[in-house]
């Protein structure tokens, strides 16, 4: 199930979506305002989406009894009261990232931070730690913006509570982001196909990853596996004291990390393998291997495969298609170590009369019909009286392509007051050969040469029949307009 989600105006987060990148402050602003903005002129500057900062009060998160912690030298509750953001900042960091163009939001550890947040904030981050506070996450749902919950030291039934909290509260707008609760975490608890379990157990959320390992390969990695948001935490030097700094990244670190994700979701791509790019043409056409000629080859003279060899460039016909090429007669004179292309060995008739059956299956066929203007199926009559106007019309040329016997295609072309109008028509069984370009151009040659035209010609072409597009392409003709109706163009020197 895709799955986008409206964060603020103008951003969303999911599929087909550009990866959220935000970096959390936390304790890294050391109580003093100037530190702070600081921070979010950094985050701004180095391309990051948002900048969130943490709300909470010691007496709200830690009891007075809690055990000392084995990471830090002072008593838990004394350091949290050090480092704890001050509330009334909460508007003038608003102020301050709008001015920056970078989207403020923050994580609320208490209620009344939900509320004082509120005004201030289109979404919510609900820290890993208070994933079991349901309380906390049934009243930030309620506000009705989207949730952003870290998953840290969290099993699925304990997400799942959290996601049916949410969905109780009729908050369907949640981002889960696997995560390790430890400060630094290592690489191999990192755990990053957890992502796809939670997606696949929770499809219609967006998932991503809270990083706390050291470095930014771990951030960009998780991108490449499909993390939609990423979190970082941000300093503005790991020398500085406090609880956070050691494990965060630096500014420098931050624009690196942003440019490699954009550079990494540039590189998925649709996963579509449609043959080179623009950019790969020219290694296409000049280190691929098709058919040249092992020895002179006279015209007329009854190809054999001992006449054949496969070397490069591609500009002949494909190796695959050598069978095809055995037994047929050369339409000209071919060079030795000449490569061998179909307007070679493919001979052009004008239509007769008994064509009119072929031509008729021909344009029946169910893709025909589909890549047609009129997609509905043409009956014999229709067809028989279409055909006997058409070869009879002195304004129109039609040709039959020949492959030794076998009826490999039709060309027309129709004279109009201002230009002359081109279609084609392949059987079947010659479909995806690469026939159509070769028919198009020597059609186009010998069309020239019997009427002395010198109008352009024009090919409309359905927008879906891209082998259409690009067999007139292939055959020098040039797209003019592109929208439901192709135009292509070929101008006679």
């Amino acid at each position: 199930m895709s799955k986008r989600i409206k964060l603020t105006k103008g951003r969303y987060v999911g599929e087909n979506e550009a990866c959220f990148i935000t970096v959390d402050v936390g304790a890294n602003h050391n109580r003093d305002l100037k530190t702070a903005k600081e921070l979010i002129d950094k985050a701004a500057k180095a391309g990051a989406d948002a900048i969130k900062f943490q709300i909470y009060s010691v007496e709200t998160l830690y009891s007075k009894h809690v055990p000392r912690h084995s990471y830090y030298k002072k008593h838990l509750w004394d350091l949290i009261k050090e480092i704890e953001t001050p509330r009334e900042w909460i508007p003038k960091l608003k102020n301050y990232c709008d001015k920056k163009h970078i989207i403020f939001f923050a994580t609320p550890f208490d209620i009344e931070a939900v509320d004082q947040l509120a005004p201030y904030v289109d979404f919510y981050k609900i820290a890993s730690f208070e994933l079991v506070d349901l309380q906390l996450i049934e009243y930030t749902a309620k506000k009705k913006k989207p949730l952003i919950i870290s998953t840290g030291l969290a099993n699925m039934e304990e997400i799942e509570d959290a996601y049916l909290t949410c969905k109780n509260a009729e908050n369907n707008r949640i981002i889960f982001l696997q995560c390790a609760s430890l400060y630094p975490a290592k690489p191999e608890i990192m755990n990053l196909k957890a992502m796809h379990i939670i997606k696949t157990a929770f499809p219609d959320t967006v998932v991503g990853l809270s990083d706390h390992t050291l470095g930014i390969h771990i951030s960009v990695s998780a991108v490449a596996m499909g993390a939609k948001v990423i979190e970082k935490h941000l300093t503005l030097s790991r020398k500085m004291e406090g609880p956070d700094h050691s494990f965060a990244i630096e500014p420098d670190e931050l624009k690196e990390m942003v440019r490699q994700i954009r550079e990494i979701e540039s590189a998925l791509g649709d996963g579509g393998k449609l043959g080179p790019k623009p950019e790969e043409m020219e290694n296409y056409q000049i280190a691929r291997s098709s058919i040249h000629a092992k020895i002179k080859i006279l015209k007329g003279t009854r190809i054999t495969k001992e006449m054949f060899i496969i070397k490069r460039p591609a500009y002949g016909i494909k190796p695959k298609f050598i069978d095809v090429v055995v037994d047929r007669k050369a339409k000209m004179d071919i060079k030795k170590d000449e490569w061998i292309t179909w307007e070679k060995i493919i001979e052009l008739r004008k239509v007769e009369i008994n064509d009119c059956d072929v031509i008729f299956k021909w344009r029946n066929y169910p893709d025909v019909r589909k890549h047609s203007f009129n997609t509905k199926s043409i009956s014999w009559l229709e067809h028989k009286n279409w055909f006997y106007s058409k070869i009879k019309a002195p304004d129109t040329k039609i040709y039959i392509a020949l492959l030794g016997k076998a009826k490999i295609g039709v060309i027309r072309f129709e004279i109009e007051k201002t230009y002359v109008k081109v279609s084609i028509n392949l059987n079947l069984e010659f479909l995806g050969k690469g026939l159509g370009s070769d028919i198009i151009k020597l059609g186009t040659r010998k069309f020239l040469q019997e009427t002395k035209v010198k109008k352009a010609i024009i090919a409309e072409i359905k927008k879906g029949n891209i082998a259409s597009q690009k067999a007139f392409a292939k055959a020098g003709f040039n797209l003019v307009r592109e929208n439901e109706i192709i135009i292509m163009r070929f101008l006679p020197v």
